[in-house]
């Protein structure tokens, strides 16, 4: 059956109405989620505190300090500790063997606007094509609508392995400049004490900066979207974490890279935490969680402890669906709502960001409101 002109019309006014909603939904609607709420809702019971004075024996780690002592430690999640025990520091201690300090105070920068936004980005010694992908890519950008970005690489030592196993890392850091070495074992278990590393570094020689990145070197990162939102926010925005965040209980299978002993960590769920693979900090918290990092116990999960230390500040963060913790396979209209994809092999970052880039040129700001629907 033929459609008469009055159902054409009908049928063009119902699509028209399905965008504007569509519109509504994605464009309009602020993308935070009430984390708290989540956190009430997933969590669903109260943290046990049965074993709040379960003693512990320290773990070993392998850094600059000695740590080979059996002193027991009580563990109690909501009780803070000095920072030491038996003169053994419960957060192992570090120094600077690379300190980029001059990198926030630059007199371009502070005689103007200042840093809007500094990411520190999670890497190691091996690491040297992601560092210089990342580089190329999305760190290439220094400033968003006069907005000032600074990009910075945290890596610990091979430990080990004699002085000149470091030497690469030295030229790289003669070369650009960027990169926050501490003297300690670059490990999966020491990735906590490289982002406290991180944590110091800023409180010290970039207090000035508005809000702090922590992610990741396979981590693509659309600055252009990240930037834009921030600013949104109120000028006097404290107090704030934002990411993927997950409520969630502690891992007990011993081959589970995220494995957490019922010894360490005796409670049966972890407090909200953003995951580690990209979350953003307002300065204040970023100088409090370096703060009381030093007095809490030791976890080798870096999400999970700084959770915990966010916890006892009584910070909530917030949650944001535009964190991905996987590859999202591109789309323009996607891409353009997105903080962070995870998982980002060196080609595919390469070619993510010529065509996020091309396309951000040459499409109209409005291509996405007609063409975006079914990403």
């Amino acid at each position: 059956m033929r459609c008469s002109r009055n159902c054409k019309l009908y049928t063009f006014y119902g699509l028209a109405a399905f965008n504007l909603v569509v519109l509504l939904l994605t464009h309009v609607i602020h993308p935070i989620d009430n984390a708290k709420s989540i956190g009430d809702i997933l969590r669903g019971k109260k943290l046990s505190s049965f074993h709040s004075k379960l003693k512990v024996y320290k773990p070993v780690l392998v850094t600059n300090i000695s740590e080979t002592s059996n002193d027991v430690l009580t563990f109690d999640r909501f009780n803070l500790f000095p920072n030491k025990s038996n003169d053994y520091p419960i957060f192992p201690q570090f120094n600077l063997l690379l300190n980029p300090k001059d990198k926030c105070q630059n007199d371009d920068i502070v005689n103007k606007s200042g840093i809007f936004l500094l990411v520190l980005v999670t890497s190691s010694r091996r690491n040297v094509q992601q560092r210089k992908v990342v580089r190329k890519t999305w760190a290439s950008v220094k400033s968003i609508e006069g907005k000032k970005i600074v990009t910075l690489f945290m890596l610990g030592v091979k430990v080990g392995g004699g002085p000149s196993i470091m030497d690469p890392v030295m030229a790289e850091s003669e070369k650009y400049g960027d990169i926050i070495l501490g003297d300690f074992n670059d490990a999966y278990m020491n990735l906590t004490l490289k982002s406290i590393m991180g944590f110091k570094w800023t409180s010290m020689y970039c207090s000035s900066a508005k809000y702090v990145m922590k992610t990741d070197d396979d981590m693509f990162i659309n600055l252009n979207y990240t930037v834009k939102y921030l600013a949104k926010l109120p000028e006097n925005t404290k107090r704030f974490v934002m990411g993927h965040v997950i409520s969630g209980s502690p891992i007990r299978n011993e081959k589970s890279k995220w494995y957490m002993s019922y010894e360490l960590y005796p409670y049966n769920d972890y407090p909200p935490f953003a995951s580690g693979t990209c979350y953003i900090m307002s300065n204040d918290v970023v100088l409090d969680t370096y703060v009381m990092s030093q007095r809490l116990r030791y976890l080798h999960l870096e999400d999970i402890f700084s959770a915990l230390c966010w916890e006892k500040l009584g910070i909530v963060p917030r949650n944001h669906r535009g964190f991905k913790l996987y590859y999202v396979s591109y789309s323009y209209c996607h891409y353009t709502k997105l903080v962070s994809v995870h998982n980002v092999k060196i080609n595919k970052m390469y070619d993510l960001w010529k065509k996020f880039n091309n396309d951000m040129a040459r499409l109209s700001r409005y291509y996405c409101l007609f063409n975006g629907w079914f990403f």
